[in-house]
C-alpha cells in the first residue's frame, strides 16, 4: 500500500511538469540526466552446464568431432580436428535446388558455373533416412588455382522442399582426409 501511495505521489508531481515542459516553443531542446538503475548481479554460471542444441535434427559424430550449439543461421557447428588443420562444418537448412546450390558454392571458391547435367555426375549419393527418397548428395569442390580454399559439402533434400546443408571449407588435403567420416556423419542425420 505504501508503494502505491509513493507511485501516486510521484505521478501527481511529475504530470504537471511534463505538461508544462511539453508545451514549450518549437526548436527548444532540453536535456535531462537520470540516474541509471543498478542491475541485479547475474547468477554465476556453472562451468559444467551443457548448452542444449536447438537443432531439429540429431546425428552421430565421428571420433574426435565435437558439436557446438546453434548460432545465427546455423543449426550447429561441428568442430573437426585433422592432423594439420582444425576445420569446422556448418549445418544449415534453406531452400534452393541442387544445381543452384552447388553452383553458388563453386562461385565461392572461384570455379565457373556448370549445367545441371554437368553437376550430377560429380555428386556422391549416400543413403540417409533424413533425405527425401532416402538420399543425400556430397560434393567435393577444389579449385586447382587455390587448393587451400576447397569445399566439402552435403545436400540433404527434405520432403518439405528445403534442404539441410553440411559445409566444410579448408585446404584440399585436409578435406580429403575427412571425406569418409564426413560421409558417415551425413548419413547419420535424423529427425
Amino acid at each position: 500500500m505504501k508503494a502505491l501511495i509513493t507511485i501516486v505521489a510521484t505521478l501527481a508531481v511529475t504530470l504537471p511538469l511534463l505538461s508544462t515542459t511539453s508545451c514549450r516553443e518549437k526548436g527548444e531542446v532540453h536535456h535531462f540526466q537520470v540516474e541509471k538503475a543498478k542491475a541485479a548481479p547475474a547468477a554465476p554460471k556453472s562451468p559444467t552446464a551443457a548448452q542444449p542444441s536447438s537443432a531439429p535434427y540429431s546425428w552421430t559424430l565421428p571420433e574426435g568431432w565435437t558439436d557446438q550449439p546453434a548460432s545465427g543461421m546455423r543449426l550447429a557447428t561441428i568442430m573437426i580436428p585433422t592432423s594439420t588443420d582444425s576445420l569446422n562444418a556448418s549445418i544449415t537448412e534453406f531452400g534452393g535446388d541442387l544445381a543452384g546450390n552447388v553452383n553458388r558454392w563453386r562461385g565461392q571458391i572461384g570455379l565457373p558455373q556448370l549445367s545441371k547435367a554437368e553437376i550430377l555426375p560429380g555428386l556422391k549419393i549416400v543413403e540417409t533416412i533424413l533425405g527425401k527418397e532416402g538420399k543425400a548428395y556430397i560434393v567435393t569442390l577444389i579449385n586447382p588455382a587455390s587448393p587451400a580454399k576447397a569445399m566439402l559439402a552435403a545436400i540433404i533434400p527434405r520432403p518439405s522442399g528445403t534442404s539441410v546443408f553440411i559445409k566444410v571449407t579448408g585446404p584440399a588435403d585436409a578435406l580429403k582426409s575427412i571425406a569418409e567420416p564426413f560421409s558417415q556423419f551425413t548419413q547419420s542425420l535424423k529427425q
